[in-house]
Formats: structure tokens, C-alpha cells, sequence
């Protein structure tokens, strides 16, 4: 299935990337879907704030959890593993099930696969615990996942995020950013055994955006 899911720890440049790979498909006339977790469409529209002509390509428009997910500093991590695992589960259902059954190409800003890179720093628990909770609700959607994992150097990253703190996440820290990324590269080269491919976002966005579109296209 055409589901792509674009992965990294906060600063990368996630969301500048896939918008220039969204306009790219869109300027090649692709069939395609955008959605974001957790929050969905709406959320993405909210952190893009300019849908630049692309308001046809965002997926159904839910209410999701990611206030709570994301921004609330009183619920503990369990609790928030549980609202983002609901979310996505939504997500699945109402946005990327249709939208790959109509034939679209899915790009979704992060997946369940930040629920373990993330999971793991927060919550102290172990990946394999972290897996077994999200393919308890969606067994499937691990089997057809396409990771796009972007990675810029820590400095390249922090500087980034100095000038563009978009939510409490961002405000992690830099050394649990560092553990972050050091648990997306053992999940992406060991532990998850996923089709993916890893891009340097340390190049012009149009670039890089270019790259990631290429190989799409070529799954």
C-alpha cells in the first residue's frame, strides 16, 4: 500500500519537507492524501497554516486528542500513549483506510512509529511493550507502513527549533531530543525491519523534497 509515513525527532524539518513533497506530487498530478498524528488533517492544517492550493489533498477533519497529547503537562504518559494510540486509531479509520482503498498515496506528518520513539524516552517502558500496545488495536498497519526518516545534526536541529518553538514538545531539551534520535535509528535500523529510507534535510528543502518524491514514486 502507498502509505508514507515521514519520521524524526523535533527540528528535523519534518513539516517543511513534506509540504514541498506535497507540492511536488501535486505539480505531477499524483492522487494523494495529507494527515498528521496526532490530530489529523486539522492539526496539519493548523501547523501549516498555508494549505498553498493544496486544501483538496487534506484528508477528512476530525477532533482529535492532540491538545491533550501534546500540550498537556498534567496527564501523565501512559495516559497520553492511550489518547494518541485512540487518535490514531481514528485516523486510520476515517482518514488513511479510505483514502488508500481510492487509490491515494497517504503522507502522513508521523505515525505510531514517534509512539515508540517517543514512548520510549517518556515513559521508560521498552519498544517491544510500546509495539505490542499499538498493534493490539491496529495489527495491520505496521505490515504496509513506508518510513521516510529525515535526520539533520543535533546543532542543525537545535538552532532550527530556537527559532520556531511550535509546542510543548519542542521544549524537550536537547539532551532527551538526543535519546529521542538515538531511538529512531535503532527502530529504523534494527528493531522494526520496515521499508524506509533515510534523508539528510541538511540541503535545500526543494531538494530534499525532490529525493523523497523520487523514491516514492518508485515503491
Amino acid at each position: 500500500m502507498s502509505y508514507f509515513v515521514f519520521e524524526g525527532v523535533d527540528g528535523v524539518g519534518k513539516t517543511t519537507v513534506m509540504k514541498e513533497v506535497a507540492l511536488e506530487l501535486a505539480r505531477r498530478g499524483k492522487k494523494f492524501i495529507l494527515t498528521k498524528e496526532p490530530g489529523g488533517p486539522k492539526a496539519l492544517i493548523e501547523e501549516w497554516q498555508s494549505l498553498d492550493g493544496l486544501e483538496a489533498n487534506v484528508g477528512f477533519q476530525y477532533e482529535g486528542f492532540r491538545p491533550l497529547c501534546v500540550n498537556s503537562p498534567h496527564i501523565p504518559q501512559l495516559v497520553k500513549r492511550a489518547l494518541y494510540l485512540a487518535d490514531s486509531f481514528y485516523n486510520w479509520e476515517k482518514v488513511i483506510l479510505p483514502a488508500l482503498a481510492d487509490g491515494c498515496i497517504v503522507l502522513s506528518d508521523r505515525s505510531w512509529i514517534s509512539d515508540l520513539a517517543y514512548g520510549k524516552a517518556l515513559t521508560g517502558r521498552s519498544f517491544d511493550e510500546l509495539r505490542q500496545f499499538n498493534n493490539a488495536l491496529l495489527p495491520t498497519r505496521e505490515k504496509v507502513t513506508n518510513g521516510i526518516y529525515l535526520w539533520a545534526r543535533s546543532d542543525v536541529r537545535e538552532a532550527r527549533l530556537k527559532t520556531a518553538m511550535a509546542d510543548e514538545m519542542d521544549k524537550l531539551g536537547s539532551a532527551k531530543r538526543e535519546e529521542i534520535a538515538g531511538n529512531y535509528v535503532y527502530l529504523f535500523g534494527t528493531f522494526l525491519g520496515l521499508n524506509f529510507k533515510m534523508f539528510s534535510t541538511m540541503e535545500q528543502p526543494e531538494k530534499v523534497g525532490m529525493q523523497v518524491v523520487n523514491w516514492i514514486l518508485s515503491q
